[in-house]
């Protein structure tokens, strides 16, 4: 399995591909509320920014607190 985390037009975004899923992708569309959305994997590959993870939770810090949501409903990290 490999994860990207991206910046997606200023949201946070994760990217992630997998034998037998192929390529999926989630990101949190509103900031006021955040939850995790499926989003279209596709465009998210193509313009998304890749970045560390690290960085990934520092400049979202409203994903940070929903980690564990994602966690659980995707079995990773």
């Amino acid at each position: 399995m490999k994860i990207c985390f991206c910046d997606w037009d200023a949201r946070p975004a994760i990217l992630v591909e997998t034998p037998m899923l192929g390529m999926r992708a989630w990101a949190i569309l509103d900031e006021d509320n955040p939850r995790w959305e499926e989003v279209d994997a596709a465009d998210v590959f193509h313009t998304a920014y890749v970045m560390t993870e690290d960085d990934f939770w520092v400049a979202f810090p409203e994903a940070f607190s929903v980690r564990e949501a994602l966690k659980s409903n995707l079995g990773f990290f």
